[in-house]
């Protein structure tokens, strides 16, 4: 590992050590497990089956991203599930790239048009992040600390929009200018590094007609409605207030709270952010806690176990076909 990845290593331990240790000796852990005790597991098992509309919700978006081309939908599930939990377990959101490199060997995908449409993705995902922040001041006063990174997100939204807008009306430009650096730079590979530069502007596909703007739009509000639900169904499984407004503001931090350091998994970090967004609203630190232990195990785990049996079935398939 290079120093740089090291330095984020041990950061990240650093941080998700000082919420365990918060929470080793804050907590009262009698609470804490008497309000694990007392889940309702009819709550849990609806919000497990709402982490996964939301997957298929999000199969559906990114399908409306190729547009106009089609992918079977089995197989950006399995490319999906199998690089979102490859994100859960490794840093630096590796798991964007093996989706990518999945769906080109499940369905002859181009890679490059493939991380096209990841891009815009993170784009629409970032446009929600601004809309449903925006929607939740408007009905609850935002604290500072939330505020100020969502400014710094929509910054990065306009920014990113301006350059895809650049990129879409002086395509043409571009790729000579890619064919030049190709030519000057990497003359043994030029047509292979301008067919990967066509294919990644052919992921941007899906924002050049109205059609797939429009399912891409439908698509992500489901997307995020479904992940509110599951706050709320898993505030009903440990007999909290089942509001919107605590569930949205506890969505949006953690989407923000991607961010922060922390150990694969995003473990400590992800019930800390639980333990604030609660705080706002007057739960008591060990429901807090237990609230947030209960939430990353439905979002985390599920998806995971899914995951390993759908790259263990894809490399069954593979195996068999190459014999």
């Amino acid at each position: 590992m290079t120093r740089r990845k090291w330095l984020q290593w041990m950061v990240s331990a650093i941080f998700s050590a000082a919420v365990i240790g918060w929470a080793v000796f804050a907590l009262d852990w009698r609470q804490v497990a008497r309000a694990l005790m007392t889940a309702r597991w009819g709550w849990i098992l609806l919000a497990v089956g709402l982490v996964f509309v939301t997957f298929v919700t999000r199969v559906f978006r990114w399908q409306s991203l190729f547009s106009p081309e089609k992918q079977p939908p089995m197989s950006l599930f399995s490319a999906l599930m199998i690089g979102q939990a490859v994100n859960y377990i490794v840093p630096a959101r590796a798991g964007d790239v093996t989706r990518a490199v999945l769906l080109n060997r499940l369905s002859g995908a181009s890679t490059a048009r493939t991380l096209g449409t990841v891009a815009l993705e993170k784009l629409w995902d970032i446009a929600m992040l601004v809309l449903f922040t925006i929607g939740l001041g408007l009905a609850f006063p935002l604290p500072d600390w939330l505020t100020a990174p969502v400014r710094t997100v929509t910054a990065l939204l306009t920014a990113g929009v301006a350059v895809l807008a650049i990129l879409l009306w002086r395509r043409n430009d571009f790729l000579a200018v890619i064919e030049r650096i190709g030519e000057r730079f990497f003359p043994a590979f030029r047509r292979r590094v301008q067919g990967v530069a066509e294919n990644a502007m052919d992921g941007f596909a899906g924002v050049r007609h109205p059609r797939p703007i429009a399912l891409a739009a439908f698509w992500s509000l489901v997307t995020w409605g479904s992940g509110t639900l599951i706050n709320i169904a898993v505030f009903r499984a440990v007999n909290l207030p089942s509001s919107a407004i605590p569930a949205v503001f506890l969505l949006i931090v953690l989407q923000v709270g991607v961010a922060v350091p922390s150990l694969p998994g995003r473990i400590g970090v992800f019930e800390g952010l639980c333990v604030v967004v609660l705080a706002v609203f007057g739960v008591p630190y060990d429901v807090a806690f237990s609230y947030g232990l209960i939430l990353h195990l439905t979002v985390f785990i599920p998806p995971i176990a899914l995951a390993a049996i759908l790259s263990f079935l894809s490399s069954e398939q593979q195996i068999a076909s190459s014999e």
